[in-house]
């Protein structure tokens, strides 16, 4: 072979070299960001889901007609049946409380899943007892309990026509070491609820744990205020008006209330008392979006086109809204959100879905 055919040979290796790097006219394709997906099991509940709950290394989702149980794998443990009723059963991290139809269930949740109830009838606890399971929602509660087991249980007396209130203590003390048996009820004690313009428990109730006690929101035409429920039985009306959301972001206690032009941001002390106002919200954040606190982070689902926004400003007098990249949820309720192994979970009343939480809280939408 001559000279000039390798020198040909080496100029066509150079430009053939060459040609592969050049990418000019070349369609690279650009990784599709990470979205929100559906996880495999939601679809056979219903798809209603309502509230997350995070205890020890699990997770476990409340749906329309299920508990469902995660492992700190992220698998799912199981699931146990709940009444079918649309609201959110009292959750802390030590204890459970569902209401039936005339019982109250109540369950620790220090072992793998949630399991050795101590069921309460109504008609042990006081004669003519009822819970409305009508016209309940996901933003309804129907009882709360407390960190360290105090339980209320608001009623309505079917035979004096008045709302009542229950209290009570519950703990579990295993006889054997390291075998938990059912959670103990004790020291029941009822008290009336004198105030007569509440006709409908079940139109709009939501109830908050605080120091020392329980705030009570009730949402009627006739009275619309926040009452303090004290471990004792007393209560105080702290509020002269409904709040629609109370919730905890990094140890302060708000709520939210729709103004007379634009929702507001209220917040008070520890023990629910001394509401004042802290925040006013952008004008197309209206009636009905609702707070979702994750750990360090506040999200927003705004009710006016259902996207969902980060927190990314709350100090004194000053709050700013970033509009996250979650198209999925655009014509989704969200009822709830929590992190867990990494991942955030968004609860909808149409699915449950998850996204790594970095990538979540830093997408923006164009």
């Amino acid at each position: 072979m001559s000279y000039n055919r390798y020198y040909y040979l080496l100029i066509f290796c150079f430009l053939l070299v060459a040609g592969c790097d050049d990418d000019d006219g070349v369609a690279v394709p650009t990784p599709e960001p990470p979205q929100l997906t559906e996880i495999p099991d939601s679809n056979d509940f219903n798809r209603r889901a309502f509230d997350i709950l995070l205890y020890e290394d699990k997770m476990l989702i409340q749906a329309e007609n299920a508990n469902f149980h995660y492992r700190a794998d992220s698998t799912r443990q199981g699931r146990s049946a709940r009444p079918t009723r649309r609201c959110v059963d009292g959750v802390s991290t030590s204890f459970l409380a569902a209401v039936g139809s005339n019982f109250i269930d109540v369950f620790n949740t220090s072992i793998d899943r949630p399991s050795n109830g101590t069921l309460l009838r109504f008609d042990s606890i006081s004669t003519g007892m009822s819970v409305p399971d009508f016209n309940t929602d996901f933003r309804t509660s129907l009882s709360s309990i407390s960190e360290d087991g105090d339980l209320l249980l608001p009623y309505w007396n079917t035979i004096e026509e008045k709302m009542f209130f229950a209290i009570a203590k519950v703990d579990f003390s295993p006889a054997i070491p390291l075998f938990f048996g059912p959670p103990i009820i004790s020291d029941i004690r009822t008290f009336l609820f004198d105030v007569p313009e509440w006709r409908n428990y079940a139109r709009g109730v939501e109830l908050q744990t605080v120091s020392g006690g329980f705030l009570l929101t009730l949402n009627e035409p006739l009275v619309r205020a926040v009452y303090r429920i004290d471990y004792d039985g007393t209560y105080e009306r702290v509020f002269d008006n409904n709040l629609e959301q109370t919730f905890y972001h990094q140890g302060e206690l708000y709520g939210t209330l729709d103004g007379s032009s634009n929702m507001e941001l209220h917040r008070a002390d520890a023990d629910g008392r001394n509401w004042r106002k802290a925040y006013d919200l952008p004008d197309d954040i209206r009636f009905f979006s609702r707070f979702f606190p994750v750990e360090d982070d506040l999200f927003l689902q705004s009710s006016s086109d259902r996207s969902l926004l980060l927190v990314t400003e709350l100090t004194e007098g000053s709050i700013r809204l970033e509009t996250l990249d979650t198209p999925v949820l655009d014509s989704r309720t969200v009822t709830d959100m929590a992190n867990f192994l990494g991942d955030t979970y968004v609860t909808t009343l149409s699915g449950i879905f998850r996204q790594e939480a970095l990538s979540l809280r830093s997408s923006r939408r164009e």
